[in-house]
């Protein structure tokens, strides 16, 4: 690395740092995980990782929502748009117990339509699902509680405490 930032600062570019502080600027600025994974691949890095990384738990204790854009553009009644996915997920299990998909931003709409999915049991829903325990929410801005139906804002969900920021 310091042998292609020297070259590039030969070649006109900003200056290279010196060959001691270069490793002290990656271990101040790259993430551990990165880290690791550069040195042992992806399975070192996953080691980092806090995806799926909850306490174990009994099925249907704690669900989780979120909302996504998925980085592809469909046809919308004559629109190219990007969807967004909403779905509930079972800390205990990783299942997903309920998804909706629509066709531009989040509403009350598709998150009841997730919600729906996600505690119906019966086909073609099931079998994953039911009534959960607790249901946890980010606090990034797709997700702030003025989405969230009303019935659930009152809750003693921790969406009731967004921020507008998303969660690293």
């Amino acid at each position: 690395m310091h042998r292609e930032l020297a070259a590039a600062a030969k070649a006109g570019g900003p200056p290279a740092p010196s060959l001691s502080t270069l490793p002290r600027a990656v271990a101040r600025d790259v993430l551990a995980g990165d880290r690791a994974g550069l040195a042992g691949g992806e399975r070192a890095r996953r080691a980092y990782d806090v995806f799926l990384q909850r306490p174990g738990t009994h099925r249907n204790a704690v669900w989780e929502a979120d909302h996504v854009e998925v980085p592809v553009e469909v046809d919308a009644a004559g629109r190219l748009v990007r969807p967004w996915v909403t779905w509930f997920v079972d800390v205990g299990t990783n299942a997903v117990c309920g998804t909706a998909v629509t066709p531009g931003s989040t509403s009350r709409e598709s998150i009841l339509a997730a919600l729906r999915a996600a505690v119906a049991m019966e086909a073609p829903y099931g079998p994953p699902g039911g009534l959960p325990g607790q249901v946890r929410v980010d606090r990034a801005r797709t997700s702030c509680p003025r989405r969230w139906p009303a019935w659930w804002r009152g809750s003693p969900s921790p969406s009731g405490r967004c921020r507008g920021t998303p969660r690293t």
